[in-house]
C-alpha cells in the first residue's frame, strides 16, 4: 500500500509540471506561428529577440515552478507532522487508554475539533463503561 504522502506529492508534482509544460508549448507555438505569418522572421534580429524572450520566460517558470514545489513541500510536511501527532494521541486513547491525553494542534483547526471531539467521545465511552461495571 503507498503512502498518502509520496502518492500526493508525486501526483501533483506531475500534473503541475505537465499543464506548465502545455502552456509554455502552446504559447510558444502560436507567437511562432504568429510571426511566421506576418513575414517577421526573415530579420534574424526578431528571431533573436523571440529566442530571448521565450528563453526569460521559460527561466522564470523554472523559478516559479522552484518555489511552488518548496512552497508545497513545507506545507506537506506541516501537514504530516500534524497526522504523526494525531495518530500518537489515537494511540494512547485507543491502546494505552489514557484518556487524560491532551492533543494541542500546531497548524490545522480541523485536527484540534476532531481531537476534542475523539476526547469527548472517548469520555461518555469511560463513563458508560464505568456505570455498567458498578450494576
Amino acid at each position: 500500500m503507498k503512502r498518502l504522502k509520496d502518492e500526493l506529492y508525486v501526483k501533483v508534482v506531475v500534473l503541475f509540471l505537465l499543464c506548465f509544460f502545455i502552456f509554455f508549448l502552446l504559447s510558444y507555438t502560436l507567437m511562432h506561428s504568429f510571426l511566421l505569418h506576418l513575414d517577421l522572421i526573415e530579420n534574424e534580429k526578431v528571431l533573436e529577440e523571440f529566442y530571448f524572450v521565450w528563453g526569460e520566460i521559460a527561466l522564470f517558470g523554472t523559478l516559479l515552478c522552484a518555489s511552488f514545489f518548496y512552497i508545497y513541500r513545507k506545507i506537506m510536511q506541516k501537514l504530516f507532522m500534524e497526522q504523526k501527532a494525531f495518530k500518537e494521541f489515537l494511540y494512547e486513547l485507543s491502546a494505552n487508554k489514557n484518556y487524560g491525553v491532551h492533543y494541542k494542534a500546531k497548524y490545522y483547526k480541523e485536527y484540534l475539533e476532531m481531537g476534542l471531539l475523539l476526547k469527548n467521545i472517548v469520555k461518555r465511552l469511560h463513563r458508560k463503561g464505568k456505570k455498567t461495571l458498578k450494576k
